[in-house]
């Protein structure tokens, strides 16, 4: 396992899968200019002849369509910016553990698809995984499930059970590294977890500002 210490990797994952959905969302947009064209030349053309008014709906819906679209793909760039934005501010703050010789890896790539955003092995040979995450709000517990609030209002994750996907990292990880057990750890960067007991069901759940503490308090 190699170290990163420049972290140039934190985030690189997230990051590149916001490019992509950027130029798919940039696609959308140019198809539907096309058809908003499409629709210009058709009044030209058709005039206000029924065919021509025929034609011009079906050619805005689909305008609209794939504008709509593009939008969806622009807003799930911007969620991925954030994510890569939040994993190199936790690359910074685990600069502290490089120097008491931690291992660190950033973005270790999973068969079943996506990755581990942080893994780390301590000088004492225990391993730990970290999803980092970057919502807002306050970070609840119900029934051993996390929900997130916004003022009166509480949401579920739209990713799913957010636990259940670390521990699901940690048991692959473990594959990956050949070792016993990895601890699981989520992370968030920027939401306030608001319940004290943070291990739920062997997943450690804090702030990005607790994070360091976490890890010593697990290593004894």
């Amino acid at each position: 396992m190699k170290k990163h210490s420049e972290n140039q990797k934190a985030g690189e994952f997230v990051r590149q899968m916001s490019l992509d959905r950027r130029q798919k969302a940039m696609g959308f947009y140019g198809i539907g200019l096309l058809f908003l064209v499409g629709v210009g030349l058709i009044f030209f053309v058709f005039k206000t002849s029924g065919i021509g008014l025929l034609l011009a709906v079906a050619g805005g819906v689909a305008a609209y369509y794939y504008w709509k679209k593009g939008e969806y793909w622009m807003r799930r760039s911007e969620q991925a910016l954030k994510g890569a934005e939040a994993e190199q501010e936790v690359a910074v703050i685990l600069r502290l553990l490089n120097i008491k010789n931690w291992q660190i890896e950033y973005n270790l790539p999973l068969k079943r698809g996506g990755d581990a955003d942080v893994v780390l092995c301590s000088p004492r040979g225990n391993w730990y995984v970290i999803d980092v995450k970057s919502h807002r709000g306050r970070i609840l517990r119900e029934n051993n499930r996390l929900k997130r609030a916004k003022g009166n209002k509480v949401y579920d994750f739209s990713e799913g059970d957010l636990l259940s996907k670390v521990r699901g990292q940690a048991s692959e990880v473990a594959r990956l590294k050949q070792v016993k057990w990895v601890v699981p750890l989520l992370c968030f960067t920027r939401a306030k977890v608001v319940f004290s007991k943070n291990n739920i069901n062997g997943v450690y759940v804090v702030e990005k500002t607790d994070l360091i503490r976490m890890l010593e308090k697990l290593e004894g």
